[in-house]
């Protein structure tokens, strides 16, 4: 598996024409220049994050992945790889009042090379410096489901997903790769980058994977935090574990 180290973007640009010429449809978003995501307080997984552009727009939407730390416990943030625009993922900081910057993309296991059609089995997985930021960094999902575990998964398990476009939804895993899981859950564009975990039946959960793509014959989206239809009946995304020991990672 390659990657880039740098914070230049590796990925298809955020058109509509092009999320949707490939096999499989990415599912960050390009929002309407009004938009705007609902305020937070801490960074969680599952939270909605933006890169915006000089005039203060936003121009891509995902969602926060994993909090993760290196071996000398700096705070990071797994996510998917095709969010990285080549600047700052920013929140919209309740604290403020206004998008406050996170990070940028220290590291981009992102594969599919720019103009070309995306590629599921390709790696889709980047890491965000959040040492600098001002915002509270918080490990349990939503701020509120602690991790007790990272694992890789097996065909019939129930998985769950969180998008901050969709909220949580949950299905059975299909298919599992070295790399990419697929399961039975709904997405919405700006689901992109969103942990895809195991629910423990007491409140905890174990971390799985982080949300990449969904098939193309089921992207039928509109870009709208309130009012998007869904995009589809199957999530794809891309392991952790594997990238979490390459990086030398720990939640």
């Amino acid at each position: 598996m390659s990657e880039t180290t740098s914070s230049a973007s590796t990925c298809l640009p955020r058109t509509f024409a092009a999320l949707f010429a490939a096999a499989v449809t990415l599912i960050a978003s390009s929002p309407p220049a009004d938009s705007q995501p609902p305020p937070v307080d801490v960074i969680a997984p599952g939270y909605p994050v933006s890169s915006l552009d000089p005039s203060g727009n936003v121009i891509s939407a995902c969602t926060a992945g994993f909090t993760v730390h290196d071996s000398a416990g700096t705070p990071l943030m797994l996510t998917a790889g095709h969010c990285d625009e080549g600047g700052l993922l920013e929140i919209y900081f309740r604290g403020t009042g206004d998008f406050e910057p996170l990070g940028s993309f220290i590291r981009n296991g992102y594969e599919s090379p720019p103009g070309e059609p995306f590629n599921a089995t390709l790696p889709d997985i980047g890491l965000v410096g959040l040492s600098a930021t001002a915002v509270p960094v918080a490990i349990a999902l939503l701020n509120r489901m602690p991790i007790t575990a990272v694992e890789r998964p097996r065909v019939g398990q129930r998985l769950c997903k969180i998008g901050s476009f969709s909220g949580i939804s949950c299905g059975t895993v299909t298919k599992v790769t070295s790399s990419k899981v697929h399961f039975g859950a709904f997405n919405r564009h700006g689901d992109s980058g969103g942990p895809v975990y195991r629910d423990n039946g007491d409140g905890t959960v174990t971390a799985i994977a982080v949300n990449s793509a969904t098939p193309d014959d089921q992207a039928d989206c509109q870009v709208d935090h309130t009012g998007a239809q869904d995009c589809g009946g199957t999530t794809i995304a891309e392991l952790i574990q594997p990238w979490m020991t390459r990086w030398g990672l720990t939640i």
